[in-house]
Formats: C-alpha cells, structure tokens, sequence
C-alpha cells in the first residue's frame, strides 16, 4: 500500500523532526495522508454507488459501515498503550483505507 501513498506524505517525513523520528511531527505527516487518502476513499465510494441501483447502493452502504468498524477496531486492536500507538494506529488506518479504496475502485470499474 505504501506505493498509493501521496508524494505528500514521504516529502513530509524526509525533512526536520519527522526526519529525526520525533513522534508528533511524524504523527502530523501521517495524519495528513490520512486526509488526503480518505478523501480519495470517499470519492471512490460516490463513484461505485453511481454505478449501482437501488439495492446495490443500500448493499454497499451496509458493506461500508461494518468496514470502517471492523477497520476501527481491528486498528484500535494493536494498541499497547505507548507512545508508539500514535503512530501505529493511524498507520494501519491509512493502510485499510487505501486496501478499501483500492476495493471500491475495481467495483466502480
């Protein structure tokens, strides 16, 4: 999934404090390819509820919902409490978002 990354992100972590691994300068670079990812998720999704009827977009919106649960959860799931899971967490976040946009772009095909 790494290669779906936005050229935003590596260019957010090669400089300064993320460089130096800081935790919240890292966080920051994560967090803002999160946006940017769920934003192409989103677009994605209107793009394959487009190419549905009824009953297909009632589907996919059920599909949706138990994703981001089963995305949330299973992210929350690898938490250890540390300092780590400021980073971890958002970063399997980002990962099942760009598996799920991936996803709905060869439905929407």
């Amino acid at each position: 999934v790494a290669a779906e990354h936005s050229g935003a992100m590596e260019k957010c972590l090669e400089p300064g404090d993320a460089a130096k691994g800081v935790t919240p300068a890292m966080a920051a670079c994560i967090n803002a390819e999160l946006q940017a990812q769920d934003g192409r998720l989103n677009a994605a999704y209107r793009q394959a509820m487009a190419g549905l009827d009824s009953a297909g977009r009632m589907r996919l919106q059920t599909e949706e919902r138990a994703w981001i649960r089963q995305r949330d959860e299973g992210c929350a799931a690898s938490a250890t409490g540390g300092t780590i899971d400021r980073l971890e967490i958002p970063s399997c976040v980002l990962d099942e978002t760009i598996r799920r946009r991936l996803v709905l772009v060869a439905l929407a095909s």
